[in-house]
């Protein structure tokens, strides 16, 4: 195999990954959708004013419930657990 053989295999099996990394976060976007998903305006605190100045970003949230057991009564406690997987149309995957 000659060096250049080898040098255009490398970009070809490149360009296969990077269209997999798309494909695979389009999925999973879809898989956040089809969870427990919400949209909506947040009133959070400005990203670069150090002030008390806070402005509405959207945000995409996904809903889970985690179960625990108390320790010292034995019962069951439901907890409802949620992540940030969107901010401005852009997506944390």
């Amino acid at each position: 195999m000659t060096r250049e053989v080898i040098e255009n295999k490398i970009v070809e099996n490149l360009s296969k990954i990077r269209a997999l990394k798309v494909e695979n976060k389009q999925l999973t976007i879809e898989g956040y959708k089809l969870q427990n998903y919400t949209e909506g305006m947040e009133l959070v605190p400005h990203p670069t004013d150090r002030r008390k100045r806070k402005v509405f970003v959207l945000r995409g949230r996904i809903h889970w419930y985690e179960d625990f057991v108390d320790i010292d009564t034995g019962k069951v406690i439901t907890i409802e657990r949620s992540r940030v997987v969107m901010e401005d149309n852009v997506w944390d995957v």
